[in-house]
């Protein structure tokens, strides 16, 4: 048995495990109520915490399982880890380091990982966000999904090939009557998720 089937069946173990933990408390709290052994809104708090904490070690393990089962196979073994930490596991690099963030030559921005291109270089504005920004993909280059994470609402764009995360979409911020672009996007992009190809 290979070590990636081995680590999601010890992941799918604990996550079956924090439910059993949820649903055995729930049924203890029940009895509490129906002995009256405990207060009604003690037992509705304490419901309610141990609801909360199994939601969270389930996301935390259910993170945990997406990040092993998409490590092997799939990504290019020539990626760094500040790469693999982006494009992999989501993650963001840090505001102006990026290699691209200042790049003006004439090319074609690619995938790091499989290489499909996904920018052209005419497409890309400066926005002082501190990353890379383009006002528009190569058309069918990049998949749209809705990201709520961190209390705020974004839309992750990602490769359509490989899955690597890019970056956001953040539209409505007035780039189109500013600089007189064609639309009114900025794709914020990590520099790391991409290389680039001049010509």
């Amino acid at each position: 048995m290979s070590h990636a089937i081995v680590k999601r069946k010890q992941l799918e173990t604990r996550i079956c495990n924090h439910h059993r933990i949820y649903c055995s408390a729930f049924i203890i709290l029940l009895i509490g109520i129906i002995l009256k052994v405990l207060p009604l809104h003690n037992c509705f708090t304490l419901l309610m915490l141990s609801r909360s904490c199994s939601r969270i070690l389930s996301l935390n393990l259910s993170k945990q399982f997406y990040r092993t089962m998409n490590s092997t196979g799939k990504w290019n073994p020539s990626l760094t880890s500040e790469q693999l930490r982006v494009l992999r596991d989501k993650g963001t690099e840090r505001p102006n380091t990026g290699n691209y963030l200042h790049n003006k030559q004439t090319g074609i921005y690619s995938c790091a990982n499989c290489d499909l291109p996904i920018y052209k270089s005419e497409t890309k504005f400066d926005s002082g966000c501190g990353w890379p920004a383009f006002y528009d993909a190569i058309p069918g280059s990049l998949t749209f999904t809705r990201d709520e994470s961190f209390g705020m609402v974004r839309i992750e764009i990602c490769c359509s090939r490989c899955g690597g995360h890019m970056g956001h979409v953040f539209e409505g911020e007035g780039w189109q009557k500013i600089l007189n672009l064609p639309t009114d996007q900025r794709h914020c992009v990590n520099s790391c998720s991409l290389n680039f190809k001049e010509g």
